[in-house]
């Protein structure tokens, strides 16, 4: 009846609006989270923290998740292994930060990527760009650690000419090594990509031993004594995985450019 059918709209609006609000105040406490990890970085604007500080006693949030339940999620950092850290946007991003209010959906922290990824997308309107296009487009894109109409560093410009090189002269925007390259440009906002197949999400949270935080509290200890910080170029891999290969290559070969190759 007409009866029901606005009963049902009208409820429909209530739990809308009580998914905004939730979200609104999810999202709050995601930057929360966010800057008290900030504030224990191995180094400023790493996007990283120590495993052994993330497990301390200086933040106001306990982080207690096992480093092997953060490794399985993609969140801990092990390229050095005797300095093992977290990542603070895989983190942030983890399932285990999510709220579900019911068991349709969650709600997550906002992923402030995204953003980023949708502006490049539209400022190149074309699934890649060559280097000096997404260089000029990234330089002028702020976030909430980074300015706009910034330098990029030697560093970030001389690994996107050398993705642009792997792919024969352009640089496809939804594979792992842009990806990747986006975590370099941005390490508070974009999460380092996983290699190999989706990572299992791990729905329940196993919490770390007490003998092992204090272990990783030392080593964490013993690394700031020896003066040791590590930035995101440490965990740079030559890996690459496309999101739609086949579309990659068919606007590779429909391109008016000479000099471009398909990659293997």
């Amino acid at each position: 009846t007409t009866a029901q059918y606005d009963d049902f709209a009208l409820l429909q609006k209530i739990l809308s609006k009580f998914g905004q609000r939730l979200g609104a105040l999810e999202d709050t406490e995601c930057k929360v989270m966010k800057n008290k990890m900030t504030s224990l970085e191995d180094e400023y604007g790493s996007g990283a923290v120590r495993l052994g500080d993330f497990y301390g006693d200086k933040a106001e949030y306990h982080f207690t998740e096992a480093p092997s339940f953060l490794r399985r999620n993609g969140v801990l950092d092990e390229s050095v292994p005797e300095d093992p850290k977290v990542l603070i946007p895989n983190y942030l991003a983890n399932p285990s930060n999510c709220v579900t209010p019911a068991g349709y959906y969650s709600i997550c922290c906002f992923d402030e990527c995204e953003s980023l990824m949708d502006q490049v997308e539209k400022s190149l309107a074309a699934p890649m760009g060559t280097a000096e296009q997404i260089a000029m487009v990234v330089s002028g894109l702020g976030s909430a650690s980074q300015p706009a109409n910034r330098t990029l560093s030697a560093r970030q410009l001389g690994l996107l000419d050398d993705v642009a090189a792997h792919h024969g002269g352009m640089v496809p925007i939804h594979g792992r090594l842009f990806a990747q390259w986006m975590h370099e440009a941005y390490p508070r906002e974009c999460s380092y990509p996983s290699i190999g197949e989706r990572l299992r999400q791990v729905e329940d949270v196993e919490h770390v031993e007490v003998e092992e935080k204090k272990k990783y509290m030392l080593i964490a200890k013993e690394q700031k004594e020896k003066g040791q910080t590590t930035t995101t170029s440490t965990k740079w891999v030559w890996k690459e995985e496309l999101v739609d290969q086949k579309a990659f290559e068919f606007h590779v070969k429909s391109s008016l450019r000479s000099d471009i190759t398909i990659f293997s």
